[in-house]
């Protein structure tokens, strides 16, 4: 009897603990994959931030009437940034770029004065800058000679991230079905192994609510313990990947500011708390969920059909 007992109790051990595995690596894709997400829209939030629109003024536009516009442009709430950009200044900027033996073959400055304009990520598409354009040409048609923008490039930024994003959401409730069905499954054969057992209890006459007890504490410690294994090792990986291949994640130019080992920075440590309580309390849910419907069937099940 005693060695029956201790081989049970090493099969109960042994079930846990590889339902603690197969959990932590579950909840690890999870993880993995809402981090991505998240990050998805901040990265679509900073490439927006940065296409540009240029306002050009006729050279006989004094200095006071651009002044005056790039205050009124300023002072929208969808304008991020306005700066201007002088003549000189334009002329300079070139002359650094292609080398002052090639400015010198100009007999005069070609280029005019500018307000060079950033909006926020929500105006960044093409009707958004069409109405700036009429409302910043209103009453000044003899001061701006024109409002310039890449049109291809406001359409293309928004629809390449809607793309990704629609795929990565499809991606992502794909894992999360996934993973729920599997840590069902993993939990229900972990009841399983100890059916025996719970048909024993009821047979010497404990009540359902005292079998379920213990049951249900440990998937709930099981859930917490899965979600604090699962961050450990997620924070692992961004770590490694983070050392040896950063430019998997998003490029060389975006991954400083999306990886928690590169970027860390106050936006990331939220991102991450976020998503560390979402699996801690997304793995105990699921894990008490699940324990509770196996635990149902077996408490039900007759004895003749244990085998």
């Amino acid at each position: 009897m005693k060695n029956h007992n201790k081989y049970s109790k090493r099969r109960s051990r042994t079930a846990w603990a590889g339902t603690l595995l197969s959990m932590s690596l579950l909840l690890v894709m999870l993880m993995a994959g809402g981090y991505f997400l998240l990050n998805i829209e901040r990265l679509s939030k900073q490439v927006k931030e940065q296409v540009e629109l240029d306002v050009f003024f006729y050279d006989s536009t004094s200095d006071a009437d651009v002044k005056r516009i790039e205050k009124e442009i300023s002072a929208q709430p969808y304008v991020r940034n306005a700066v201007f950009v002088s003549k000189d200044s334009a002329f300079a900027t070139v002359k650094s770029g292609i080398g002052e033996d090639h400015m010198n073959l100009l007999d005069e400055n070609p280029f005019q004065a500018s307000i060079n304009v950033l909006l926020e990520e929500s105006h960044v598409n093409l009707d958004s800058v069409e109405a700036f354009e009429r409302w910043v040409l209103s009453d000044n048609e003899e001061l701006i000679e024109e409002v310039y923008y890449n049109k291809s490039q406001f359409e293309s930024v928004n629809e390449s991230f809607s793309n990704i994003s629609l795929w990565i959401w499809g991606f992502a409730s794909l894992l999360l079905v996934v993973a729920v069905v599997l840590i069902f499954v993993t939990i229900r054969l972990s009841i399983y192994a100890q059916r025996f057992t719970i048909k024993t209890m009821q047979l010497v006459g404990a009540k359902s609510s005292f079998i379920k007890r213990p049951f249900l504490v440990n998937s709930l410690l099981l859930g917490f313990a899965s979600g604090i294994i699962a961050a450990l090792l997620f924070i692992g990986m961004s770590y490694v990947l983070w050392q040896f291949s950063p430019e998997m994640l998003f490029g060389d130019s975006a991954v400083e500011s999306i990886t928690l080992a590169g970027g860390a920075n106050q936006n990331d440590f939220k991102i991450f708390a976020i998503l560390f309580g979402c699996i801690v309390l997304g793995g105990m849910a699921i894990s008490y969920l699940s324990t509770s419907l196996a635990l149902r069937k077996y408490i039900r099940i007759k004895t003749d059909n244990l085998y």
